[in-house]
């Protein structure tokens, strides 16, 4: 049986959000013009190996990721060489932050809703893509650790 407590409150702050700042990162890096000049084949693989390599991955430590990034010129100033981009660990925490802040915020809306009605939360569950995020994992735990409520994520989310 599934019961809604509370409305759908919508917050534009899901991983298509984390995909699109990252991807203005890559623009950034290497510049619109070479950034529109990257095959659509390879802007995707870019997209898959940031989702099961690093988005999913990623902790919150100062590990620097890397994904291939296919029709750029090298620039190891910037991190790109060998059809590779390297991930500044600080850009990622900036951009990863920036989404789960907002998701963090959205939720205690939602669980202010539920004890509006005199109920309370006693689990978060994460599900989908995102929801296998470690460090989102963790950044809710660390939230809610002394309001007792749980944060579960599914096996394979």
């Amino acid at each position: 049986m599934t019961l809604s407590l509370v409305t759908d409150a919508g917050g534009l702050c899901g991983a298509v959000f984390l995909d699109a700042a990252f991807e203005k990162y890559v623009e950034t890096i290497v510049g619109k013009e070479q950034y529109s000049r990257i095959k659509i084949k390879s802007r995707k693989k870019m997209l898959r190996e940031f989702e099961m390599s690093v988005k999913r991955c990623y902790t919150g430590d100062d590990k620097e990721y890397s994904v291939d990034l296919q029709g750029v010129e090298d620039n190891p100033e910037q991190g790109i060489d060998d059809d590779t981009i390297k991930l500044k660990p600080s850009m990622l925490k900036t951009v990863f932050d920036h989404i789960i802040n907002q998701i963090i915020n959205l939720v205690d809306r939602q669980i202010e809703e539920v004890a509006e009605q005199d109920l309370q939360v006693k689990a978060i569950l994460l599900v989908g893509g995102f929801g296998a995020s470690k460090y989102m994992h963790q950044r809710l735990k660390d939230a809610h650790k002394g309001d007792g409520i749980q944060v579960l994520q599914v096996n394979g989310a």
